[in-house]
C-alpha cells in the first residue's frame, strides 16, 4: 500500500558526513509507499470481503464508500546497506517512526470517492546526524486523493473492476526541528517534507464469492517537487497480493464475523533525491517488501486488521539505512 512522510539523515562515520537516505518512510505512509497512502476498500453490496490491508484495488463501494479509517504503524529502520550489501551497524544508527493516519473518505457516487487523510508522526533519532537520540512529533503531511471507477464486470459469483486516483501530498507538516546545538536537522530528517507532490495511479481487482478469494493489484507514478532546495526522487510502486476468506467459506455467506488472510507484496523503485540542485550520490535504488495480513469484519460495519511487513531485498544505492520490519494495526468503520 502506498508516503506521507520521508526519513532520511546525516551521520558522522570515520570524521566524514555520510549520506544516510531512509527512503522507508516515503515508501510506506504515502508518496513513494508506504506513503504512499490510505486505502478503503471492500466489496459491492450484500457481500462481506476483505480488502486490502496495504493494497488499493479497484472496488469504490461499501468499505471505500462513507468509512472511516484508521491505524496504529510502527516502522524501524537500522539495517546499514552499503549498494545494497547489508553492513555491520556499529554505530547504531537507527529510526523509529509511530505513525497514527486518520483517512475520511467521501462517497458523492458510487463510481467516485475523494479521501482525505492526516497522519499524527513520532519520529526518534538514534544517532542520525549527530550522537544521542532525537525525538520529534507533530502533524505529518496531508493527502487528498480522489478515485474513480471507470470499469465494472459483474458475472454469477465474480466480479472485476478498475479505478484511477489522482492524489496530492500537502506540505502540511513541520520542517524547523533542530538538533541540540538549535542548528535546523535536514528536511529529509522532518516530520514533514515541505514539497507539494501529486501521484497517478492504476488500480485493479477481481473477486471469486463462490470460492472466498480477491487478487488486487496497483501501479502508482508519485512526481515529487523540491522544497527548500531538497527534492526526493521520483517513484514507481508496484503492488500485488491475495486476499482469502476463511471464514465463512463464501463473501455472500453472511455471518456476524467474517476473518480473511492476505498476502501481499511490493516493489518500489526511487530516483536519486537532489539537494541545492545536485544529485544525491546514497539516495534511490529498489527495494522487494512482503506483508502477511489477518483482518475481520464485523456484523458489515466495522473491521479489524493487522499486517506485518518485511524486506526481501533492498538493492539501495550509496551507503543507506534500510527498513527492519514495518507493522500495522487498525480499525476501518461505515458511517
Amino acid at each position: 500500500m502506498i508516503s506521507l512522510i520521508a526519513g532520511l539523515g546525516l551521520h558522522r562515520v570515520e570524521g566524514q558526513t555520510v549520506l544516510l537516505a531512509l527512503r522507508s518512510m516515503r515508501k510506506v505512509f504515502g508518496t513513494s509507499c508506504p506513503l504512499v497512502l490510505l486505502v478503503l476498500a471492500i466489496s459491492a453490496t450484500a457481500m462481506a470481503q476483505a480488502p486490502p490491508i496495504r493494497g488499493e484495488g479497484g472496488m469504490t463501494e461499501f468499505f471505500q464508500g462513507r468509512a472511516i479509517r484508521t491505524f496504529s504503524q510502527f516502522l524501524i529502520v537500522d539495517r546499514l546497506l552499503d549498494e545494497g550489501s547489508e553492513q555491520p551497524n556499529l554505530q547504531e544508527l537507527r529510526v523509529f517512526v509511530y505513525a497514527q493516519p486518520f483517512a475520511f473518505n467521501l462517497a458523492p457516487a458510487p463510481d467516485f470517492n475523494v479521501t482525505v487523510v492526516a497522519p499524527l508522526v513520532v519520529k526518534r533519532l538514534e544517532n542520525i546526524v549527530q550522537p544521542g537520540t532525537r525525538t520529534l512529533t507533530g502533524l505529518g503531511d496531508m493527502v487528498v486523493r480522489g478515485k474513480y471507477r471507470f470499469w465494472k464486470r459483474l458475472a454469477p459469483e465474480r466480479r472485476s473492476d478498475a479505478a484511477f486516483l489522482v492524489g496530492i501530498k500537502l506540505p502540511t507538516g513541520p520542517t524547523g526541528a533542530g538538533d541540540a546545538q538549535g542548528n535546523r536537522l535536514p528536511i529529509p530528517a522532518q516530520i514533514g517534507t515541505g514539497s507539494t507532490d501529486v501521484f497517478f495511479q492504476g488500480s485493479v481487482s477481481h473477486a471469486d464469492s463462490g470460492r472466498g478469494y480477491s487478487l488486487f493489484a496497483d501501479f502508482r507514478y508519485t512526481a515529487n517537487t523540491a522544497a527548500k532546495g531538497y527534492e526526493f526522487g521520483d517513484t514507481l510502486l508496484l503492488d500485488w497480493g491475495v486476499t482469502k476468506q476463511l471464514y465463512p467459506w463464501r463473501f455472500t455467506e453472511l455471518k456476524p464475523v467474517h476473518l480473511s488472510a492476505e498476502v501481499d507484496f511490493l516493489f518500489v523503485h526511487a530516483g536519486r533525491d537532489r539537494n541545492g540542485g545536485v544529485p544525491v550520490a546514497s539516495s534511490g535504488g529498489a527495494s522487494v517488501f512482503w506483508a502477511p495480513g489477518i483482518s475481520a469484519i464485523i456484523k458489515q460495519r466495522w473491521l479489524v486488521e493487522a499486517s506485518f511487513q518485511f524486506p526481501v531485498t533492498q538493492q539501495l544505492k550509496g551507503r543507506q539505512l534500510g527498513q527492519g520490519w514495518n507493522v500495522l494495526f487498525g480499525t476501518r468503520v461505515i458511517y
